[in-house]
């Protein structure tokens, strides 16, 4: 039984967005129904490794201005976490 979404009223990402490829490896088959679903539709029933589903997609952004802000900040982290990582590789003697 998928616990953690259940104590959640069901939701997977409580409530905030994420793009395709984010979802944890046992969450692949509802993520392929999620962007196959539009605003307000719901789902037929879905099998995955934690159970069967039936999703309501509430939201989707899919514009350039409306995922701007989520595109800049998320390149500014993976930019950080790049140069944090080169700052652990260097060697003092």
């Amino acid at each position: 039984m998928d616990e953690d979404s259940a104590v959640k009223g069901g939701a997977i990402e409580d409530g905030n967005y994420f793009t395709r490829g984010e979802m944890l490896e046992s969450y692949k088959e509802i993520e392929n129904v999620i962007f196959q679903l539009n605003i307000g539709e719901i789902s037929d029933l879905v099998e995955s490794e934690l159970g069967y589903h039936i999703i309501l997609l509430e939201d989707k952004i899919d514009t350039y201005e409306e995922l701007k802000e989520d595109v800049i900040i998320r390149l500014k982290n993976e930019k950080y976490m790049e140069e944090l990582s080169n700052l652990k590789k260097i060697k003092l003697k």
